[in-house]
This record gives structure tokens, C-alpha cells and sequence, in this order.
């Protein structure tokens, strides 16, 4: 098993096709107009994104109409055990990440991970070490 895991976590990082945060995050849909949700004010305030990366980042969310999505992509982060830096960076990397549907996107990929052998903590370590190749 742990050989397993080894040449997956090997595999998964050599991958310049799909990078790991990548794994767990989904493009977002059309962008639209949608006055009712600041998304430059959550992710300074939630997401823990500077004032400075927040704009860029907004732009990717113009779509969301309520923060409901993005805080329930942040819980489910936060029940995986990352850290709010991780979120953080990972929302900086690829801010739909936060469109992205717990239930049909995000818990199946962690289960289907889990169910390689990986705990929770190898998963988080994994998305964690994906290199930045957007920096916003």
C-alpha cells in the first residue's frame, strides 16, 4: 500500500497536465453580472486574500450571486484540515475553486482518493505542495 501511494503522490506531482489543486476545483460557469455578492470583500475577508490579489481573483467570481457556494467550499476545506494559509493560497492559484459543488465535484474526488489509500492529512499535504503556476 504504501508503495502505492508513493508512485500515485510521484505520478500526480510529475503531472504538468493536471497540477494537484486541480484535482479538487472545477472551471466556473459563464460569467455574468451579479450586483447582490462582493467577492473582492470575501476573499479579503473569508479567503484571506490581500487587497492587492483580490481584484484579479473577483473578476473569476462575477458570476456568484451569494457567497453560499464559496463558504460551503471553504468549510469542506477547512473539515479536510487545511490551514487557512493553504486556503488561501489555493484560492489565490485558482479562485473557482470556490464555484466548485461539494457534493458533485469536491467529496467524490476526496473519496476517490481516499479510496487509493490516501488519509485526509496526505490529501491536504498533496493539494498544499501544488506549485503555483497562475500567481495572481
Amino acid at each position: 500500500m504504501l508503495h502505492l501511494r508513493r508512485c500515485l503522490l510521484a505520478h500526480l506531482l510529475s503531472s504538468p497536465a493536471t497540477p494537484p489543486y486541480r484535482l479538487l476545483s472545477l472551471a466556473a460557469p459563464a460569467v455574468s453580472t451579479s450586483p447582490g455578492f462582493a467577492a473582492e470583500e470575501f476573499l479579503v475577508d473569508n479567503c484571506g486574500l490581500s487587497r492587492a490579489q483580490a481584484p484579479k481573483a473577483a473578476a473569476k467570481l462575477s458570476h456568484l450571486k451569494s457567497p453560499t457556494n464559496p463558504d460551503a467550499v471553504l468549510a469542506f476545506l477547512a473539515g479536510l484540515g487545511l490551514s487557512s494559509a493553504d486556503v488561501s493560497a489555493l484560492v489565490a492559484k485558482d479562485p473557482r475553486l470556490l464555484c466548485a459543488s461539494v457534493d458533485t465535484t469536491l467529496a467524490p474526488n476526496v473519496a476517490g482518493l481516499t479510496g487509493l489509500g490516501l488519509s485526509h492529512a496526505e490529501i491536504v499535504r498533496l493539494v498544499s505542495l501544488a506549485p503555483d503556476k497562475n500567481p495572481l
